[in-house]
């Protein structure tokens, strides 16, 4: 398979501005200044979150159509869509934090942290599609239900602790915790 780049734009380009190559490159220490955390592309839309705190919203032309500030850092995970919300994980909590793929503007947050106090996440969200994740912890295994802010399901061991989640989704959805 051979693949082409569509567009290459630094991130926080201004908006407005169509996606190009650089004509020359900035020096290395500045580019590698921000870093990606998460990337979700979807059919109409790719979002990213940046170590500076920063939610991105580009098109497929790589046209950037709106950026939001977040006041926390955000886990090194992708985003999850539900609905027109998407959802970002804290890097350091238990709270997706939402926000309309309209705009960027907040929504309500989903805080699960109260109810899983010091537990911490051993892999990564598995996006589930419909709004629908998995949330591997050490103490549970969690399905939610993102755009409802509910959990559906969960798995706790009682007296151990998780370590590793396997997903299998071409065997009919099998987990191994």
């Amino acid at each position: 398979a051979r693949g082409k780049v569509r567009w290459n734009i630094p991130v926080g380009k201004p908006s407005g501005k169509e996606a190009q190559l650089p004509q020359k490159p900035a020096p290395v220490f500045r580019q590698l200044s921000e870093r990606i955390r998460g990337c979700l592309v979807t059919p109409g839309r790719i979002y990213l979150t940046s170590s500076h705190r920063w939610l991105y919203c580009f098109d497929h032309k790589g046209m950037e159509l709106w950026k939001k500030e977040l006041d926390f850092d955000p886990a090194q995970t992708r985003p999850a869509l539900a609905g027109k919300e998407i959802f970002v994980l804290q890097q350091r909590s238990m709270i997706y934090s939402s926000f309309k793929t309209t705009d960027g503007s907040a929504t309500a947050a989903f805080n699960i942290e109260d109810r899983f106090e010091g537990s911490r996440r051993t892999g990564e969200p598995e996006a589930l599609g419909g709004g629908l994740c998995l949330l591997p912890l050490t103490r549970a295994v969690l399905l939610l239900d993102l755009s409802r802010r509910a959990i559906l399901w969960e798995f706790q061991p009682e007296g151990s602790t998780i370590e590793q989640v396997f997903y299998f989704p071409q065997d009919g959805g099998e987990l191994i915790a």
